[in-house]
């Protein structure tokens, strides 16, 4: 048997995925601190790999793209302007977005050619933020043995922040601000208020958060 593309496990997974964000809301909320302190101002911003539209609708994000069909259409209902596509290959035309993002979708496409398109969409003077999980840390080195056979990680690429810091490089964008948190996982994270602290920087938190401009 085949190993399934990311969109057609996802196609299964919708409600699982939205679910995860319930019962971990101590973590989704530290992750949100993060990305709102260093949230530029948009008029017209896309995220790349937009799923359900979770992240999307409380960051004010008002277009989004995904391979998946049935994420695509959970997040159309929370009023996300959607289109079936792929990171390397995005249907809109150049200068088009203020702000890209890309929210825990780096491990599932191709990097180069994904930075490549969300350079090529950007204004000159946008801002591409990057919310990702940095594999090389205490949390995801033991997250990444513990939940091997998890169905989100079959297929993916495990990148570190410092692989993200070069990519972007090599893609022509300079980075200019960085947010890391969740530097635990407790057992029960249910409860939004045991959310933990956002630091600046990179390399110890399991989420990161990076800003960059093209250079």
């Amino acid at each position: 048997m085949s190993t399934p593309t990311p969109a057609a496990q996802y196609d299964n997974l919708v409600s699982d995925y939205d679910q995860w964000f319930v019962d971990n809301a101590a973590i989704v909320a530290s992750e949100f601190n993060a990305l709102h302190q260093v949230l530029p101002d948009f008029d017209n911003a896309l995220e790349i790999g937009v799923g359900t539209g979770f992240f999307a609708k409380e960051l004010g994000i008002q277009n989004g793209i995904d391979p998946s069909t049935k994420m695509l259409e959970r997040a159309r209902d929370r009023g996300i302007r959607v289109e079936q596509a792929s990171a390397e290959d995005l249907p809109y035309g150049d200068n088009t977005f203020d702000a890209v993002f890309f929210i825990t979708v780096d491990g599932y496409v191709d990097l180069p050619a994904a930075l490549a398109e969300a350079k090529r969409v950007l204004t000159p003077d946008g801002t591409l933020v990057i919310g990702m999980l940095d594999w090389d840390t205490p949390v995801g080195t033991e997250r990444r043995a513990s939940h091997a056979d998890s169905p989100y990680f079959a297929g993916i690429s495990f990148h570190s922040s410092a692989d993200m810091v070069a990519a972007l490089q090599t893609a022509g964008f300079t980075v200019e601000n960085t947010r890391q948190t969740v530097f635990s996982w407790a057992d029960d994270l249910s409860n939004p208020h045991d959310q933990q602290e956002v630091r600046e920087g990179l390399g110890d938190g399991y989420f990161a958060v990076l800003t960059a401009r093209i250079a």
